[in-house]
């Protein structure tokens, strides 16, 4: 009688661009870190660029309603 094992591995499913972008993504890591850059810091401050052209302009249709609203 065979036993068989209830582990089972498989890679059909990993999506080869997913594997791709996070290799480039440790890649440019391991570069901003051998520049003396921190990596982390990096990601922060693009997040915070990103905010602020996100943020709400007062003649948006958003601000204008959120204000009408206000009232």
């Amino acid at each position: 009688m065979q036993i068989r094992s209830s582990v089972g591995i498989t890679f059909r499913n990993l999506r080869v661009d997913v594997l791709v972008a996070a290799r480039t993504a440790r890649e440019d890591a391991r570069k901003l870190l051998a520049n003396g850059t921190d990596p982390g810091e990096v990601r922060k401050a693009i997040e915070a660029e990103h905010i602020e052209a996100t943020a709400v302009a007062p003649d948006t249709f958003e601000a204008v309603a959120c204000e009408w609203m206000a009232r």
